[in-house]
């Protein structure tokens, strides 16, 4: 338990305004509170503060929709300077059986929205396969080469542990099969 003296150390403790004044109202008299969430921590004199979206843009050149702090940096674009960028292809796949076919049961519709996979193409002309280095996210897909390089940010996002990729020599092409992954995907399958 806490005695008067206590209390009377935790009340000078926390009001060190004048003692002498004989005001009842224990807020100060303008600006913030004195003890506040606001003063703990390291004060910041620098504010990096982004300006607003309605301000002129000052660093674009003529014709830019968005300003270069409006827009998210990659880091892609530093590692693809001199290379060739492929030719790519994006088509869906979607499992049918004789019944989808030919009686139209499971209600699977020719739209992208009921298929499960999506199939990239991509045509490396005179590259091995050794040569290819590929790296599958959830959002985009990463093919680098010597000669060439593809970052590709996917239609929809994937499961990259699902994916499968395979080359065709004569084509000279890499296929690669990835496993969609939607968020309404249990209405449609």
């Amino acid at each position: 338990m806490c005695d008067f003296g206590d209390m009377t150390r935790l009340s000078s403790l926390l009001n060190h305004n004048n003692d002498n004044d004989s005001s009842d109202d224990d807020m100060p008299e303008k600006g913030p509170s004195t003890y506040s969430p606001a003063i703990i921590g390291k004060k910041s004199k620098k504010k990096d503060l982004q300006p607003s979206p309605y301000e002129k843009i000052t660093d674009a050149k003529e014709g830019d929709i968005w300003g270069s702090h409006e827009v998210a940096s990659s880091g892609w674009d530093i590692e693809d300077e001199g290379k060739i960028r492929p030719e790519y292809d994006i088509a869906y796949k979607q499992k049918v059986s004789s019944g989808d076919m030919f009686l139209g049961m499971s209600g699977k519709t020719p739209s992208s929205a009921c298929c499960e996979d999506m199939l990239v193409t991509v045509k490396l002309p005179d590259a091995q396969l050794k040569d290819i280095d590929l790296e599958i996210e959830d959002d985009h897909l990463d093919i680098r080469h010597a000669v060439y390089r593809l970052h590709l940010h996917l239609p929809h996002p994937v499961d990259p542990k699902l994916g499968t990729a395979k080359w065709e020599p004569t084509k000279e092409e890499l296929r690669i099969t990835l496993r969609m992954k939607r968020e309404y995907d249990f209405l449609n399958f």
